[in-house]
């Protein structure tokens, strides 16, 4: 069965999942495309192609049956081309009621030839490259981030907020 196969380039080294180590590009087949994680907008290059084995398998099959007719027995009679008479073939087995098989055999597969081959012949096919950004937040963001969480901090310790879990029964 034909296999897509990917070779992906990455313009800035990822982590892929179960590789050691940061990784510049990755090989194998489409379906079992790795999870991966970038740490900053990086470009990916694929090229991608066909991989297939096929299997060239030559042998012979014989199912053999052996017959006896005994007696076999026929007539023809004909007058200016034209038939007269037409008898037969008349067999001593056919006019007792036996069957004319002495033996039959189940097929028998003789294998004379079988190889496993690449199909080869298909031109690699460079995809296009797309980009996935990799968002940082401004420093200035992270800094009124941290303020708020610094005055919730003072709000809550001033006027003393406590969170009190309260049960049904």
């Amino acid at each position: 069965m034909p296999t897509l196969m990917v070779d992906l380039a990455f313009s800035n080294p990822i982590q892929i999942a179960g590789m050691l180590g940061m990784q510049t590009s990755w090989t194998g087949k489409w379906a079992d495309l790795p999870d991966f994680s970038l740490l900053e907008t990086t470009t990916f290059t694929p090229t991608y192609w066909i991989d297939a084995m096929l299997t060239n398998n030559f042998g012979i099959d014989l199912g053999l049956v052996g017959t006896l007719d005994v007696l076999k027995l026929g007539a023809t009679a004909s007058v200016l081309g034209v038939d007269l008479l037409n008898i037969g073939p008349l067999s001593l087995n056919g006019l007792l009621g036996l069957g004319n098989n002495l033996f039959e055999t189940d097929k028998l597969d003789i294998p004379i030839f079988g190889k496993e081959f690449g199909f080869g012949g298909f031109n690699r096919i460079a995809g296009n490259a797309f980009t996935i950004g990799v968002r940082v937040p401004e420093p200035g963001t992270i800094g009124m981030l941290l303020i708020g969480l610094v005055a919730m901090g003072f709000v809550r310790r001033r006027y003393g907020f406590t969170v009190r879990k309260e049960y049904a029964f």
